[in-house]
């Protein structure tokens, strides 16, 4: 992926939506002057800059850091799957991620057998 400019991306964004500056500002409770300066690239984007255009956007936080250079890319970052699960995952109740995480378990220990899992082995003791 050829990275664009944090300034570029949000117009882009804003140009699918068909959104100005002020639509972008109703949206995100973010100031027509804090998004103009951002745009202009006076001003870097911060975390509560970042956090308002990703709620405006129905993002997950973690693409708009990334794409403002807040946060480093990660393995496997172009992985469509794992953002999806990564933003949905918390909202489910406790249990339910827990039942995520047995499941994605046995499917382990499945590929494994069968000698296709190609990650890491050990479980993620924070779990």
């Amino acid at each position: 992926m050829t990275e664009i400019d944090f300034p570029q991306w949000l117009q882009d964004e804003m140009d699918q939506r068909a959104w100005t500056q002020a639509d972008l500002a109703r949206h995100s409770k973010l100031t027509t002057g804090a998004i103009s300066h951002v745009m202009s690239g006076n001003r870097k984007p911060g975390p509560d800059f970042c956090n308002a255009v990703a709620r405006a956007f129905k993002f997950p936080p973690e693409l708009v850091f990334k794409r403002a250079g807040l946060l480093p890319e990660s393995i496997n970052s172009d992985d469509p799957r794992l953002k999806e699960i990564n933003y949905l995952l918390p909202g489910l109740p406790e249990d339910e991620r827990q039942d995520i995480v047995e499941y994605v378990r046995m499917k382990v220990r499945i590929a494994e057998e069968k000698g296709e899992y190609r990650g890491a082995t050990e479980p993620n003791p924070s779990t």
